[in-house]
């Protein structure tokens, strides 16, 4: 499917697309309610982006949050370039980004991205909290209550001070340390490449970073892949 290059990806193409019963690659989501749609399109050149409609409305993830995201992370390497965003005719949000190869880290063992990962969450907390999209006062665990359960095994088997620093943050009325976080660190929005690149910034905000170290070991728990899930908590709790 090509788009018109002069300006990349005009609305009534983005339109037009959305309008058709396009196929929609998921692997940015793999295994979660999508919340909005993902095509893969090409300019006449063959160069290769996304483009993300929005499709459900939601208090804590949308595209304009991720277009003011990835505006703010411009000049680093953390996510995908945005090129335009927009809206549709009904007003319906809509973004285009560079596409990124390589692969998810929900096929790439950990040990290969873990410094990378690792350096990525010391580089967000660097991030200008002033300009980082703000939401209201919930607080995030309450979004996920499955995250405590998934965790217990894993704080079980790690030392103490670990287990208290996390159990304290999901249960803390108000976070015990608020940075600039993903807030949807699964292992599909984990890209392994020249780089390592996270994709899907609907959901981030300022909150707690053990939330971001919570959500990417419980998929890696839910994957079978304990072991992976306590040396990430081990090793990303150290910064």
């Amino acid at each position: 499917m090509h788009t018109d290059s002069s300006p990349l990806l005009p609305v009534e193409v983005a339109q037009a697309l959305r309008d058709e019963s396009v196929i929609v690659t998921r692997h940015e989501t793999w295994g979660h309610p999508q919340q909005h749609k993902s095509i893969i399109i090409w300019d006449e050149k063959g160069r290769q982006y996304w483009l993300k409609i929005q499709q459900q409305d939601s208090p804590f993830a949308g595209i304009g949050i991720e277009a003011h995201a990835l505006n703010t992370l411009q000049g680093t390497e953390l996510g995908p370039q945005l090129l335009t965003q927009g809206c549709l005719n009904d007003g319906t949000p809509y973004l285009v980004t560079s596409h990124v190869a390589g692969t998810p880290l929900s096929d790439t063992p950990l040990t290969e991205a873990l410094t990378e990962m690792t350096e990525c969450l010391a580089a967000m907390d660097h991030l200008p909290v002033e300009v980082w999209p703000q939401h209201d006062g919930t607080h995030l665990f309450s979004t996920r209550p499955d995250l405590t359960g998934i965790l217990t095994e894993t704080l079980n088997r790690n030392d103490p001070n670990l287990a208290n620093r996390i159990t304290t943050a999901t249960a803390a009325a108000t976070p015990p340390m608020a940075v600039p976080i993903h807030g949807s660190l699964g292992l599909s929005n984990v890209i392994v490449g020249r780089h390592l690149t996270l994709l899907d910034w609907e959901a981030c905000r300022i909150g707690p970073r053990e939330f971001d170290l919570a959500t990417l070991a419980g998929e890696l728990i839910d994957a079978g892949r304990t072991h992976e899930a306590d040396l990430w908590l081990k090793t990303a709790t150290l910064l």
